[in-house]
């Protein structure tokens, strides 16, 4: 699997530079007058999108028929995907804190909540988001998994801040009470989606013919 993450680090490793500018250029519309707390969660789901990228070059050079007449298994092919939207999305969250903590320096801010919470709330988002994707990406390939993720993620996502809305409208439940449940809620949600994720994208992968 290392040789697998290396292959795609050097792939990707020429949008780097095109990464960082837009990172920083978000950083100046974004962290002006604010804590960064939406900032780092931006930066996190942005850097975790790069794995997206990987497959559409993989699509270019036809690397996955290459790939399975060398020594890798459906799995560990499947499973490195995974891992490399996890490293993605955690270098996003680094990037995006080290940011955010020089600017509310310089601007004298403070978090509003614990930054570590902001930091775990940025990497559950991204890889939730990745495990909606990566399935699509190895069902259909790069570009119609761009157009179906538009339903698969944004539709569920405006129906879960409707109904918090709507919930603290009508006093069905506070905002602490909402706190409470995606701090307590969400990780054992996250881990449940994942597994089902990688045993979907796993199946998916068996079933094409190379």
């Amino acid at each position: 699997m290392s040789g697998l993450l290396l292959k795609d680090f050097y792939t990707i490793g020429h949008n780097a530079k095109q990464m960082m500018l837009i990172l920083l250029i978000w950083a100046v519309c974004f962290l002006p007058g604010r804590d960064g707390s939406t900032y780092i969660i931006m930066c996190a789901s942005l850097c975790g999108m790069m794995t997206a990228t990987t497959f559409t070059f993989d699509d270019k050079c036809h690397w996955e028929k290459y790939a399975m007449i060398l020594p890798i298994s459906k799995k560990a092919y499947v499973l490195e995907k995974y891992v490399l939207h996890m490293i993605f999305s955690l270098l996003g969250v680094a990037a995006g804190t080290t940011v955010t903590v020089v600017a509310n320096w310089f601007q004298g801010m403070r978090f509003k909540g614990p930054l570590w919470q902001v930091g775990l709330l940025g990497f559950g988002i991204s890889m939730a988001v990745g495990c909606l994707f990566l399935p699509l990406l190895l069902k259909y390939g790069s570009e119609k998994a761009r157009i179906i993720l538009l339903g698969a993620v944004f539709i569920p996502i405006i129906l879960i801040v409707a109904l918090v809305y709507l919930a603290e409208k009508t006093g069905a439940i506070s905002t602490d009470e909402i706190a409470v449940v995606f701090q307590w809620g969400i990780p054992p949600v996250f881990i449940a989606l994942l597994i089902i994720s990688v045993l979907i994208s796993q199946k998916i992968f068996e079933k094409k013919e190379f």
